[in-house]
């Protein structure tokens, strides 16, 4: 099955709606942040649909530990980015092959607690390498 791609246009509008008419926060999201592939196809409307992918991948890794949070509840935390900003790389990297992150420090494959944010995108990214 194809997935579904926009067009600028359409990513635009969508992204102006959800910034409430901040035009350069839609430009510079549809611009660096919304999922694209190495041709320019746009596979998501606007922010709400990054930050579901986000919530999904992060829910998978902590499905891992005791207490989960659900990918909803980290969703609330994401939307309109009240609570969690993720940085620029993980925010086009988590949850998705078609692009990876980059990450500046290694780090240990030992982690005695839940991992930070920039730990569930490695060790999702690590894990669709393997």
């Amino acid at each position: 099955m194809k997935e579904k791609t926009y067009s600028y246009e359409e990513a635009y509008e969508a992204s102006l709606q959800y910034f409430k008419g901040d035009e350069l926060a839609a430009r510079v999201w549809v611009n660096k942040y919304s999922m694209k592939d190495s041709y320019g196809h746009i596979y998501e409307v606007s922010p709400e649909d990054m930050h579901h992918r986000i919530a999904n991948e992060i829910a998978r890794i902590e499905n891992k530990y005791e207490n989960p949070l659900r990918a909803e509840e980290i969703f609330d935390l994401l939307d309109h980015f009240k609570y969690i900003i993720p940085a620029g790389s993980p925010m086009t990297g988590i949850g998705t092959a078609i692009r990876q992150p980059r990450f500046p420090t290694v780090l240990s494959s030992d982690w005695t607690a839940r991992p930070t944010l920039t730990a569930v995108s490695y060790a999702s990214t690590r894990n669709r390498c393997s």
